[in-house]
């Protein structure tokens, strides 16, 4: 990562970042479909929500930058938004694990959590 160029600074996911993007792309390519049901994921969603997987995308370097060879990693489970595709949620999901320690996501929103 630059020096100049950091995860608060911006909503793009950094320059190392770009092959887990295109790795996304590739996993919801098969998903898109111009049929409009609840769990498939239409391109005009992929776009709508390009700044969620953005988010997620940095969630994801910041992960392996911080807990790469952590043991287990915890945390809290992202919260759906009610118009949000089952189909891009999951996509969203496996993006965040994907060749990590063993994850656990816990849900719950709060700032305290008790397990």
């Amino acid at each position: 990562m630059c020096k100049n160029e950091t995860h608060s600074e911006s909503k793009h996911p950094v320059r190392a970042n770009k092959i887990d993007l295109i790795k996304f792309e590739e996993k919801v390519k098969d998903l898109i479909t111009d049929i409009t049901e609840s769990i498939l994921l239409t391109f005009s969603q992929l776009i709508l929500f390009k700044s969620k997987t953005n988010k997620y995308l940095i969630l994801r370097d910041l992960m392996l930058m911080h807990s790469k060879t952590s043991t287990l990693i915890v945390m809290t489970l992202p919260l759906p938004h009610r118009l949000i595709v089952a189909s891009l949620y999951m996509s969203w999901l496996e993006t965040i694990t994907e060749d990590m320690p063993p994850f656990l996501f816990v849900r719950g929103h709060k700032d305290v959590l008790t397990v």
